[in-house]
């Protein structure tokens, strides 16, 4: 308990600065959903990223989320809305957390046939500042809730 007092008062807090770039990152990351646009969405990840969706085992690396998230079956996802709404950001150094929760609609479409889906949950998203200084999530994990 010392040792977690101690870090604690020596710990450099998140800045305000850092917190905003959190923020824009967040933005980015709905932005790119919204764009459906995949590249844009892996950007946004550090190549050693690991997402934990729920009930499934993680996924660590761009290759593995590209193919968790848009499978090639044949169909084709399109995401009509989307929000992220952050509740808590904090942080040290050049570590950073942001919990809130989110809701979005999407399209499927396989076959010529059209299915609409909505989802709402529970996130938790991790980043690490890189070398020149940009904001990068390393790790987002979610809890979908019942409709």
């Amino acid at each position: 308990m010392v040792a977690w007092i101690s870090w604690m008062l020596t710990a450099v807090v998140l800045s305000q600065s850092d917190a905003a770039a959190i923020r824009r990152v967040d933005s980015a990351y709905v932005d790119a959903w919204l764009s459906n646009d995949r590249a844009a969405v892996l950007r946004l990840f550090a190549p050693d990223a690991v997402i934990v969706p729920q009930n499934r085992q993680p996924i660590a690396g761009h290759k593995d989320m590209s193919t968790f998230w848009w499978p090639e079956d044949g169909g084709k996802t399109t995401i009509t809305s989307f929000k992220n709404e952050i509740l808590e950001i904090g942080g040290s150094g050049d570590l950073a957390f942001s919990r809130g929760t989110y809701a979005f609609t999407f399209d499927y479409e396989i076959k010529g046939e059209v299915k609409k889906f909505s989802n709402r949950g529970n996130y938790l998203m991790l980043f690490r500042q890189e070398k020149g200084g940009e904001w990068r999530i390393t790790h987002r994990m979610w809890s979908d809730l019942k409709p």
